[in-house]
């Protein structure tokens, strides 16, 4: 059997401790079991698998929502699948023969007894937040490097974890649609996609997060003013945790700003080479500029306006980064 990961289709984070620990040597991997005790091997000093705690006990209490089917499987689930009186059902990623969610996650949602009810973030912008870490196994260092290990606490327990799967709930229970209509896409917010961009040596360099659907195929209407938000930092790579947060925050409010009423789209944010930049796209961006200014943190971004018709900036960023 191969080697899965498996991710809560709403709140994006692992429904195991599976991950990666690079070995002592620098050659290679070893895999830490959250199945086995100490993570099923005897770790050398230079070797540092992510220290879990009682508080992350219920990211390994699964359920699954076998498709077509009114039924609810709970469990532990490992290499991409859950037992089933001995059967196994393959839910991979998350969402094959079955949905995955932690249970908490699914009690959240009203505890759904099918697929038909129950809700997936994918694709939304609070879900795009965590896919980046979506490797073969959870990037639980690159999350601790980030400053963002308070989203792994038990949200039964710990309200700033409880609020963020309460905020994916509720931006998440539009139906999906498939559409080139720009507006159409605006409103329904749910096709967000992000990655980090890696050296040769496994490092990250750069982090893309963007709207892939509408950069590639919407019909761009007369969303054809660019607003280009740039701020630069120290590190050549990711930024660090400090600044990545302000940069978080920034989005965030930036976001809301520009798509109130229609208004515009943050289509693109990268952080590559000590810049972060954030692409609005608006039929008129001008207008805009005003109130993005007036943000918090705003004062340490460079603005650029531009006539950017087809989204070809957008367009060249994703593509030097070679996100797929």
């Amino acid at each position: 059997m191969g080697v899965h990961g498996t991710f809560c289709q709403l709140c994006g984070l692992p429904t195991q401790h599976d991950h990666y620990v690079p070995d002592a040597g620098g050659a290679g991997f070893k895999i830490y079991r959250g199945s086995s005790p100490n993570g099923g091997h005897t770790w050398d000093p230079e070797e540092r698998p992510f220290p879990f705690g009682p508080e992350h006990a219920w990211l390994k209490d699964a359920v699954v929502l076998p498709w077509g089917e009114e039924r609810v499987l709970r469990g532990p689930i490992e290499d991409g699948a859950i037992d089933d009186d001995g059967q196994s059902v393959f839910v991979f990623e998350g969402g094959d023969d079955g949905l995955a969610f932690h249970h908490a996650c699914w009690v959240l949602q009203g505890s759904p007894p099918s697929t038909e009810p129950a809700v997936r973030s994918e694709g939304a912008h609070g879900w795009s937040l965590l896919t980046a870490y979506h490797q073969q196994l959870f990037d639980f260092a690159g999350l601790m490097a980030d400053g963002k290990t308070w989203m792994l606490a038990d949200p039964t327990a710990d309200a700033r974890s409880r609020a963020r799967i309460e905020a994916l709930l509720a931006a998440s229970r539009a139906e999906l649609q498939e559409t080139v209509d720009l507006r159409e896409l605006l409103r329904l917010d749910r096709d967000w996609r992000s990655t980090f961009v890696y050296d040769s040596e496994n490092d990250r360099k750069a982090m893309l997060r963007g709207r892939l659907h509408s950069i590639r195929n919407a019909q761009k209407a007369d969303f054809t003013t660019l607003l280009r938000a740039t701020r630069f930092y120290d590190e050549k790579t990711v930024p660090s945790a400090a600044v990545a947060a302000e940069l978080e925050a920034f989005e965030l409010a930036l976001k809301q700003t520009v798509e109130r009423d229609v208004r515009g789209m943050l289509a693109l944010i990268v952080f590559h080479q000590g810049r972060a930049e954030f692409l609005v796209y608006s039929p008129d961006a001008k207008a805009l500029e005003a109130e993005v200014k007036a943000l918090p943190g705003a004062a340490r971004f460079r603005f650029e306006l531009s006539s950017d018709p087809t989204w070809k900036e957008a367009t060249r960023l994703l593509e030097a980064a070679r996100v797929r």
